[in-house]
């Protein structure tokens, strides 16, 4: 059985592969708590988390944040109160049919992430860009809906926290 450290490094090397294969632009990102971290862009720009944390040497995760403007949140804040909550309850539920975890969906949201994980035992290439697609398209769908909302640009999105959790 290999060690942790080698497996780590097998997983990184895989994960780095896919992305670079696919036409990924990486960066690294490092913090206390991950043993390694891409921050990759798509070709439209948009960024994710890829990382490992040091407490769970068998799970890749995968993460993306959108930044709400202040704009974005002014007329949010601005609607009748029903209105703001039944609007955030369909982003929620949208969000939950996607197969992804969230979180930030609050009555003045900031930020929301939303991210996934994948096993090492169950990380082929299929799976891991089926995984990557489940964010992309929460990424999208929240920016979306937020469009529409308002009628506005949608902010951009950002994935630029140095660790990726599960809060």
């Amino acid at each position: 059985m290999p060690s942790d450290e080698t497996l780590q490094e097998r997983i990184r090397e895989t994960v780095r592969g896919f992305l670079i294969e696919d036409q990924w632009r990486l960066g690294e990102l490092s913090g206390p708590d991950l043993v390694w971290g891409h921050l990759a862009s798509d070709r439209q720009g948009r960024k994710l988390v890829i990382g490992q944390r040091r407490d769970r040497t068998d799970e890749v995760l995968l993460q993306a944040r959108v930044s709400v403007h202040e704009n974005t949140r002014a007329q949010l804040k601005a609607l009748i109160p029903e209105d703001r909550k039944g609007f955030l309850w369909d982003m929620r539920m949208a969000l939950l049919q996607m197969n992804v975890d969230f979180n930030g969906i609050t009555d003045d949201p900031t930020n929301i992430r939303v991210m996934t994980r994948i096993f090492f035992d169950g990380m082929s290439k299929d799976v891991f860009f089926q995984r990557l697609s489940e964010v992309r398209r929460a990424l999208l769908t929240i920016l979306w809906m937020l469009n529409r909302k308002f009628e506005e640009q949608a902010p951009p999105a950002t994935s630029e926290s140095p660790e990726p959790q599960l809060d």
